[in-house]
């Protein structure tokens, strides 16, 4: 039972209803009551004081009325559920033994053998040097490559190589910049790699198919791809160690000597 207008507002308010009132009397209208909002504790009691029991005090009532029909209706609907979970369960058991030979197929052991020489060449031919200083001198029939330090002169060195040019038969040798490898800092690049390296040095040095080849250092396997053949002398100590060991000279010169022997 409503008691009071704020009471009616609230269950109005609930079912969605919004009340609307004239600031004025209007001619003909009614008197609207008179509003009281100032009790606000028994808004919320009808909310409380709703009975959850009662209509399950009714399904009581209703549930000892019923007659036997209703009783045995629940009883047949109570079978046809056993019995359709019966066969249910049936495919199911099935379907868990079946997945029992695919668990004896074995993954094949040669696939994963088969990629390893691919990985092995392609280590091989992917060698590229991390820092390499590499300068030319080109004469009529000899190309001398030297490998340049940096903890050494580079005068000194770049003198020894024109003696050695001399030493051959080559007075007046062309000198070519230098080549630093690699072009970038960055090691995520892509120009970074042995290929790029090829290209550049093969621009680099020309046609060398005419020259006998000297190199002084070891620059890597690379290079017989930028010359197109392999090194006609490749001695490994560079021209800073040959700089600074007269032994190294000699054992060079005793290298070279068959070079200047065919031109002669």
């Amino acid at each position: 039972m409503i008691r009071t207008e704020a009471e009616r507002q609230f269950y109005l308010g609930v079912a969605g209803v919004r009340m609307w009132y004239a600031r004025d009397p209007l001619p003909g209208a009614a008197p609207s009551p008179e509003f009281d909002f100032s009790v606000s504790d028994t808004v919320a009691e009808p909310v409380a004081e709703a009975p959850v029991v009662q209509p399950a005090a009714r399904q009581r009532k209703s549930g000892e009325k019923a007659d036997g029909r209703d009783r045995d209706r629940i009883n047949r609907l109570q079978a046809l559920m056993d019995e359709s979970r019966g066969p249910s369960e049936s495919p199911v058991q099935t379907s868990a033994a079946e997945p029992d030979p695919v668990a004896e197929v074995a993954p094949p052991v040669n696939e994963s053998l088969e990629p390893e020489p691919v990985s092995t060449q392609a280590s091989h031919s992917e060698t590229v040097p991390g820092k390499l200083i590499l300068q030319a001198w080109a004469g009529d029939k000899i190309l001398l490559l030297g490998c340049l330090s940096e903890d050494s002169s580079v005068s000194l060195q770049v003198a020894l190589a024109r003696n050695i040019m001399k030493a051959l038969g080559e007075g007046q040798p062309e000198e070519l910049a230098p080549l630093h490898w690699p072009l970038f800092n960055n090691s995520r690049i892509e120009l970074n790699r042995s290929s790029h390296l090829i290209d550049l040095a093969s621009e680099y040095l020309g046609d060398c198919t005419e020259r006998s080849v000297v190199v002084l250092g070891d620059p890597g396997d690379w290079l017989s791809g930028a010359i197109a053949k392999l090194p006609d002398v490749a001695f490994p100590a560079n021209l800073a160690k040959l700089a600074a060991d007269p032994g190294l000279k000699r054992e060079l010169w005793s290298r070279i000597r068959p070079l200047v022997d065919h031109r002669r």
